[in-house]
């Protein structure tokens, strides 16, 4: 039974199923470029830690891998708090970029 008394019909189960493991697979993803981000970020550190001399062309590669790491970083909590808000609280995920970045 649904909230207004009636059953709720197969379709618009398989739908929200559907809508749910779509949005898991986007946490999933955008994790995983977080990660990536964030491992490529330590390694240039650590690579310019180890050679002082690339310091000027290295230094400007670590900051763009930093941003990278910070964007991928905010797609990521921006997944999870959509993905939770339809789990916990099934509040509906946006259907456009400008919704979701609310």
């Amino acid at each position: 039974m649904n909230f207004y008394g009636g059953t709720v019909q197969r379709k618009s189960l398989k739908s929200l199923d559907e809508l749910e493991a779509s949005w898991e697979q986007k946490l999933h993803q955008s994790h995983s470029f977080y990660k990536r981000a964030a491992e490529q970020h330590r390694r240039m550190e650590a690579e310019l830690e180890r050679n002082p001399d690339a310091r000027a062309e290295g230094a400007f590669a670590v900051a763009k891998a930093r941003r990278l790491v910070a964007i991928t970083r905010q797609e990521f909590f921006q997944s999870l708090r959509v993905y939770a808000d339809f789990v916990v609280r099934r509040k509906a995920p946006p259907t456009t970029m400008s919704e979701r970045h609310r």
